[in-house]
């Protein structure tokens, strides 16, 4: 009895965690694993390290001031004196780490300059963009590193470019995007985006094939990848229950 009655207070912790983590996390990725990874355990460091710095001013500015002034104070210095693309992007992620993206988009603005081609430049400047909500600015950033390597990540920055397109109206090219997207691909954010888009043109025949897909395909998975796509399981589910009852 015990056990299940921790089981019940933690299973709902460790789920507000990873939705937290999946909607505002900036390195949503790293973050995922060590959740997946860690159970409860990742649940408790990301409470700590994530969650209670974005919701507590006075914490957040105690943390970073401890916790990232020696980083930033070397990171700067690598940058005046070598200032190598791996010493920007190492600056800009401790700027996003600490919530400063004003600062960071100014670091990538200024490596960019001179390194147009560096990728992993590209997809961090991208993301500081996505964060801001900036679907214009991050649109070119994200074409660009494709067009350099479009299976950069195992496809996230195409899946992050198809969301830019969506996100700006650009609805058809967001369609024609994701679909060739899945001949390399098959990834359940895509049909859950896909269905976004056909809902957004009033296809809902189309939005309820795509979403079906995506459940059968999550449900069917390994448990990794269970795990990892549930925001997109819930979030279909409901996008499911919105759409018209199908005619007999």
């Amino acid at each position: 009895m015990l056990e299940i009655g921790l089981a019940l207070l933690v299973l709902p912790f460790w789920g507000w965690m990873f939705v937290d983590c999946a909607q505002n996390e900036y390195h949503r990725t790293n973050w995922s694993l060590a959740l997946i990874l860690l159970n409860v355990l990742g649940a408790i460091l990301y409470f700590f390290m994530r969650w209670l710095p974005r919701h507590s001013k006075g914490f957040t500015y105690r943390v970073n001031r401890l916790v990232y002034r020696q980083q930033l104070r070397r990171a700067k210095a690598a940058v005046k004196h070598m200032g190598k693309p791996i010493h920007y992007v190492e600056l800009g992620r401790l700027y996003a780490e600490m919530g400063q993206f004003q600062q960071a988009r100014s670091v990538y603005e200024q490596a960019l300059t001179t390194e147009s081609k560096n990728r992993q430049m590209l997809w961090e400047a991208a993301e500081i963009e996505i964060g801001l909500q900036q679907w214009t600015q991050a649109k070119p950033l994200l074409a660009r590193l494709i067009e350099l390597d479009p299976n950069f990540r195992y496809g996230d920055a195409y899946i992050a470019y198809g969301r830019a397109l969506f996100q700006l109206g650009e609805y058809d090219a967001a369609a024609q995007h994701l679909k060739r997207h899945l001949h390399n691909w098959s990834r359940p954010d895509a049909y859950l985006m896909l269905a976004e888009v056909a809902i957004a043109n009033q296809d809902p025949a189309t939005a309820r094939v795509h979403i079906e897909t995506m459940i059968e395909q999550v449900e069917s998975a390994p448990t990794f990848h269970y795990r990892k796509y549930q925001p997109c399981l819930r979030q279909g589910r409901i996008l499911l229950k919105g759409l018209p009852m199908q005619a007999a």
